[in-house]
């Protein structure tokens, strides 16, 4: 049975996407970033730029612990959670808890100034016990805990605030120095990540060029032998329908041979349009055409098309499929009788055993199958004549062929014995007991049929 056909890959439609989704301004999805210079593909297509890696983007001055002391800047530099973070770290040589963290952040959300925040831990019972040194905090921790009194606080706010007033205009111009830089750092760091991911992104477009070059040149080699592996089944459909006509013999001797079972399926009612026969590798048809000639319904199944070509010019039903999926698609119960002729010794072990259990299946009650194979009993078949088609695997011994029908749940199992040797080539000797048992072995039947019901 042939298999389905798979949906193709269109290379050039994939390449196509792939450049577009490239080539497409990170503007449209909102990534881009404000103040970052446009992508230009011939300057920022490097390979360097897609393999160099981006460092960290660090806005905050880095802080670090250590044991001789603090300057107040060394805290007040950073901003929101990273100044908490540090004063943390610093103060009471740990990092922050949660609440803690929260809390803080909340006050310097607030507007409570820092100098208070760091004076509020440095001097809690925890900031005690550690007891850093931080130059200038005490006096100063002081002032802004004078800022908070009711009244009096408000005029020392406004005095301290007078007094700091140049300090805090050339904090005002460091913090804008400050915010510039960073604005820069960012800007760069973005245009950076910009140039690396367009770098990637030509080293991936790169790579899937290459990718779908070597799918496309797999394809078209599969493609190739798809054609060569059918232009050999053709070849070879045609041969074996040549090799049967010599070996299996005429057409209307075959006819001959088939029709003493045509008694049994009317003996069985099967062959009606309710209970059909399927007769599993047709070949040629001859099962099928004599079944027709005695109005009896029947389909057949095979992969020769040859074969089939010869049989649907006879207007016989039949179908290009493999036995076992054709048995595996058809109802439960839904036929008559399912026949084989010589097609057994041609199936896998494992093959076979699933062809008759699904035979069974699909046998409605008191269906009958009915598989006819050489004979290995005689040892001019088992030694010669079967060995003359080439797409035999092994003779079957009867019991053997006998137990797989029963095993797939048939009852009623008989053998049946065929198509003995013409009488004149038997051999004529004084003892008949010794002429029976040389005729028996080398001239007895050469075919039997194992014939079965389903219960």
């Amino acid at each position: 049975m042939n298999a389905p056909d798979r949906p193709k890959l269109d290379v050039d439609d994939l390449l196509r996407r792939i450049r577009d989704e490239v080539a497409r301004p990170l503007g449209e999805s909102g990534a881009r970033s404000a103040g970052v210079g446009a992508f230009s593909p011939s300057r920022d297509f490097g390979r360097d730029n897609a393999h160099s890696p981006l460092p960290d983007l660090e806005l905050e001055p880095t802080f670090e612990t250590h044991s001789s002391g603090y300057a107040i800047e060394d805290f007040t530099a950073l901003q929101h959670a990273a100044f908490i973070r540090a004063v943390y770290r610093g103060i009471l040589r740990r990092e922050p808890d949660a609440p803690g963290l929260h809390h803080f952040v909340q006050k310097l959300e607030r507007g409570d100034s820092k100098l208070l925040i760091l004076g509020l831990i440095r001097y809690s019972p925890e900031g005690r016990r550690h007891a850093v040194p931080v130059r200038g905090l005490r006096w100063r921790f002081a002032i802004e805990r004078a800022c908070e009194l009711p009244i009096a606080g408000s005029v020392v706010r406004f005095l301290v605030d007078l007094a700091r007033l140049p300090a805090l205009m050339r904090e005002g111009r460091q913090n804008e120095t400050r915010v510039a830089a960073q604005l820069a750092a960012v800007n760069e760091h973005a245009a950076a990540a910009n140039r690396a991911t367009y770098g990637m992104a030509a080293q991936a477009l790169e790579t899937s060029n290459g990718l779908a070059a070597r799918v496309k040149r797999s394809e078209d080699q599969a493609d190739g032998q798809k054609r060569e592996a059918e232009t050999f089944a053709r070849a070879f459909d045609e041969f074996y329908a040549v090799f049967e006509k010599k070996f299996r013999g005429e057409r209307g001797d075959v006819k001959d041979q088939v029709a003493v079972y045509v008694p049994k399926l009317i003996a069985a009612g099967v062959g009606t349009s309710e209970a059909p026969v399927l007769d599993l590798g047709c070949g040629r048809g001859e099962w099928l055409e004599l079944l027709k000639e005695r109005g009896l319904q029947a389909r057949g199944v095979d992969t020769n098309r040859t074969m089939l070509a010869s049989c649907r010019a006879m207007n016989l039903d039949v179908a290009e499929a493999d036995a076992l999926a054709s048995l595996i698609e058809t109802p439960a119960a839904s036929l008559g009788a399912v026949t084989g002729f010589h097609i057994v010794e041609h199936l896998p072990v494992p093959y076979l055993v699933s062809m008759l259990k699904e035979t069974s299946r699909t046998l409605r009650r008191g269906g009958i199958a009915i598989f006819e194979t050489p004979n290995p009993e005689n040892v001019m078949v088992g030694s010669h004549t079967f060995h003359l088609d080439p797409t035999h695997l092994k003779p079957i011994p009867p019991a053997t062929l006998k137990f797989f029908m029963e095993a797939a749940g048939l009852r009623d199992v008989e053998v049946t014995y065929l198509h003995p040797s013409p009488a004149h080539e038997w051999l004529m000797t004084a003892d008949p007991a010794v002429g029976d048992f040389v005729n028996s072995r080398f001239f007895g039947p050469r075919d039997y049929a194992v014939i079965a019901h389903k219960a």
